[in-house]
């Protein structure tokens, strides 16, 4: 229900030619910005390590995070900001990726990590939360 269309009442007409300025009406509810949202999944890492700041990018996760940047740089859009989960995998994703979006405002969050965020309902035998 957020097409213009569907914001504005059909039945109402111009009161002095009795005709629908349907074009004008339709012109004022359109969207007057356009926002691009791109979801990025942190590159390849480490898996054997143990805790989160062994499991630090590979080589070749390095390499993806590099070709990331230099593609999100050629679309030619400006953007605002990178938010980013504060897992020491996603961190190093993104400062590779700033490095081709200078001036980009980095956002570290909590929110964004992975895990279980809540027990299942009906519960399950192999769920296994970390201590976090």
């Amino acid at each position: 229900r957020r097409e213009p269309l569907a914001l504005i009442n059909l039945k109402k007409k111009n009161e002095e030619t009795g005709e629908e300025e349907l074009a004008s009406r339709l012109d004022h509810c359109k969207a007057k910005a356009t926002r691009h949202i791109f979801l990025i999944r942190h590159s390849q890492y480490n898996l054997d390590g143990r805790a989160d700041k062994d499991r630090t990018l590979t080589p070749l996760g390095r390499e993806q995070a590099e070709l990331t940047g230099h593609r999100l740089a050629s679309l030619g859009l400006k953007f605002d900001q990178i938010i980013h989960s504060s897992m020491t995998r996603a961190t190093e994703t993104t400062e590779i990726i700033s490095k081709h979006l200078p001036g980009v405002k980095k956002i570290s969050t909590d929110l964004l990590r992975e895990g279980a965020p809540i027990e299942p309902d009906p519960p399950v035998s192999h769920w296994k939360p970390e201590a976090v």
